[in-house]
């Protein structure tokens, strides 16, 4: 995603979403092993917290860095669905546990 040089945070912006974005992704492929369920479920249950409170604010600032983009309207309208749908989904997960 091109970077707006005339928004000074959109950078910011990304690397708030990176971080987070990152660490969602490296935590969630630990939430479905199952010796980690059944030996640790504490572990396993602030795991999935910290995955949730990463999942949401990668999100929320991801449709912030893609308002602001320069790939024109096609990139933001293609973009704008997908943090919705990480959210619900790990809130469905949560709610479910």
């Amino acid at each position: 995603m091109p970077i707006d040089p005339d928004v000074a945070w959109h950078a910011l912006t990304l690397a708030v979403h990176a971080l987070p974005g990152g660490l969602a992704l490296a935590l969630g492929p630990l939430q479905f092993l199952t010796g980690l369920r059944t030996r640790r479920p504490q572990v396993h249950r602030v795991l999935g917290r910290v995955h949730l409170g990463s999942v949401v604010v990668a999100a929320l600032v991801s449709l912030v860095a893609a308002i602001y983009s320069l790939s024109g309207l096609s990139a933001q309208v293609a973009l704008g669905p997908t943090p919705g749908s990480w959210t619900r989904g790990v809130i469905t997960q949560q709610v479910a546990a």
